[in-house]
């Protein structure tokens, strides 16, 4: 049906999504998220080991520099664990 406040927009009623879809919906997010930690986890291992692979600089700074990682990365797994989770409940909400 047309929208009336706008001519060129069309409103497709749905559905409430039934609880099959919202546990379906679940399981995409869950293996999505699991597909991301897996990508974040070759890139953090990428990291290191161009890190590592640093003969020009001192010991010193190449542990620095791997600490660094280190803390960045645990910053950016906990925000994928929690936009994860976030996403797996508001799939199960009604």
């Amino acid at each position: 049906m047309p929208d009336p406040k706008n001519a060129q927009s069309i409103n497709v009623p749905l559905p409430p999504p039934t609880k099959e879809t919202r546990i379906e919906v679940a399981k995409s997010v869950g293996k999505a998220g699991e597909k991301t930690m897996t990508l974040l986890r070759l890139a953090r291992q990428d990291s290191h080991k161009l890190i590592k692979g640093l003969k020009k600089e001192r010991p010193d700074d190449i542990r620095k520099a791997d600490k660094q990682l280190e803390v960045v990365m645990k910053k950016i797994i906990a925000e994928a664990k929690k936009v994860i989770d976030d996403a797996k409940k508001g799939a199960l909400e009604n």
